[in-house]
This record gives structure tokens, C-alpha cells and sequence, in this order.
């Protein structure tokens, strides 16, 4: 549990200081463009790994042919949501009437190919309660992409210091979980047959992933739409103010409970 609150904290933390730092030498609009861009690209993530990494975590006994599966599907997917995100940037801006967010929300969409390598090390991780693991992944990566982010801030790129930040975060994340976890695909492992056992569980989480999405995005969309990129920017900022409290506490007892009670799921006197 240490380890857990650790992970969230300590990356919550890390992410948050780099964010009031850029918010002192950014523009508002800055990070309005980017949270408009990143509405489309959180509606799009709903589908990110098709709750299959979930399916790993929760699944009483996973082989590493599951793993590799989900591998498989999940990079197949960062791929296709890609292209998606590259192929609408343009028609975003459009909606939002801000030509500066379509090559932002293309450039972001990468982040889908460089997250889809890492989403099976990580549910193995966290399924083997390995939170030093993810903990190690959480707080370097957002120490790194930090660095860049106030580096590319201080040496005037605007908004595409937000983009680099994000897209370094992302990918010191997958090297850091790949270096902390000993599992690695296998190609001749890939299985229809273990996709299919995966999906009756991941179907749900799918479903419940899309609607968070559209839960957590609409207010973003809405304000970007009708106030712009200035005043989204400020409602960024103070949101995120808001709701850190609540996301560090409800995300460290969520990544530690939830592997716990499923190894418990046929221990129904332990669980009582």
C-alpha cells in the first residue's frame, strides 16, 4: 500500500509543481489549445486499450499468451487511434474555430503508439503489486517530461512545450516500465483464443471507460466552444488545482484494491 500512495502522490507531485511552473511563464491559451486538443484526444483514449489491461489485472489466472495478446491488441490500437487522432486534428480545430489546436492535436495523437507499448508491462505490474515499479515509471517520467517542459517554456516554444512535455512524459514512462518489469512480449504467443476469454470482462470496462470519457471532457469541449482558449486555459488551471486531493487518494486506493480483492474473488470467506 506504501508503494501504491507513493506511486500517486509522488507522481501527482512531480506533475503539479511542473504544471505551476509552466502556468508562471505560459499564456492561458497555451494550455486552452492543449486542453482542447486533449478533449478530443480523451474522448478517443476511451478506447485507448479496450479494457483489456484491466481484463489482466482482474482475471484469477493469466498465462503469458493473455500478456502478449493484450499486447498485440493494445499497440494495434495506439496505431489505428493515431492515424484517427491525425486524421480529425483538422476538423477540431474547425469545431473550435482555433486553427492552432489541429497540428497540436496531431502531434499528440503519437502519445497513443508510445502508451500502447507500455499498457501490458503495466497491468502486469500492477496485477504482481509491483507499485515500486510503477512508482519508479510515474515519478521519472513526469521529473523528465517536466525537465523538457520548462526547458522548451524558458526557451520560448509556447505551446509546444505542453506537447513536448506530454510526448517525453510518455515516453520516459514506457522505457522506465520496460526496464522495472522482467515480462516481454512474444509474438508466437498472440492468441484470438486468449482475446477471447479477456473480452467479457474488458467489454465492460470498455464501456465504462467510454462513458468517464465523455464525462470528463464534455465541460472542456463545452468552454473551448462557446469562451475559447483563453478562458479554458484558466478553468484548466483551476481545476486541476481542485481536484488533486481527490484523484491522488481515489487513485492509490483504486491501483492497490483492485488487484487485491481480485486474487480474492473465490476466497469468499476471506473476502466476508
Amino acid at each position: 500500500m506504501i508503494w501504491a500512495i507513493v506511486q500517486q502522490v509522488g507522481g501527482q507531485a512531480a506533475s503539479y509543481a511542473v504544471f505551476f511552473l509552466l502556468a508562471a511563464i505560459l499564456r492561458p491559451e497555451d494550455f486552452g489549445i492543449v486542453g482542447m486538443a486533449s478533449a478530443w484526444i480523451g474522448l478517443l483514449g476511451a478506447f485507448a486499450e479496450i479494457g483489456f489491461g484491466a481484463a489482466i489485472v482482474q482475471r484469477a489466472e493469466v498465462r503469458s499468451e493473455h500478456l502478449s495478446t493484450t499486447f498485440a491488441i493494445n499497440l494495434a490500437g495506439g496505431l489505428i487511434l493515431a492515424l484517427a487522432g491525425v486524421l480529425l486534428a483538422w476538423g477540431a480545430a474547425d469545431f473550435f474555430d482555433t486553427p492552432a489546436v489541429g497540428p497540436v492535436m496531431a502531434a499528440l495523437s503519437l502519445g497513443f503508439v508510445i502508451r500502447a507499448i507500455s499498457l501490458a508491462q503495466a497491468a502486469y505490474a500492477q496485477r504482481e503489486l509491483r507499485f515500486r515499479a510503477l512508482a519508479v515509471r510515474d515519478i521519472g517520467a513526469s521529473a523528465v517530461g517536466g525537465l523538457v517542459g520548462v526547458g522548451m517554456a524558458l526557451g520560448g516554444w509556447g505551446v509546444w512545450s505542453l506537447v513536448g512535455m506530454t510526448l517525453v512524459n510518455n515516453a520516459a514512462g514506457a522505457i522506465l516500465i520496460w526496464r522495472t518489469t522482467d515480462w516481454r512480449p512474444r509474438w508466437r504467443e498472440v492468441s484470438l483464443a486468449r482475446a477471447r476469454e479477456l473480452w467479457p470482462f474488458s467489454s465492460r470496462i470498455l464501456g465504462f471507460n467510454i462513458l468517464k470519457a465523455l464525462v470528463q471532457n464534455v465541460d472542456r469541449l463545452v468552454i473551448g466552444f462557446v469562451l475559447g482558449a483563453g478562458a479554458l486555459g484558466i478553468y484548466t488551471f483551476a481545476w486541476r488545482v481542485v481536484v488533486f486531493p481527490v484523484r491522488v487518494l481515489s487513485s492509490a486506493l483504486g491501483a492497490y484494491l483492485f488487484p487485491k480483492a481480485s486474487r480474492l474473488q473465490h476466497d469468499h470467506p476471506a473476502v466476508r
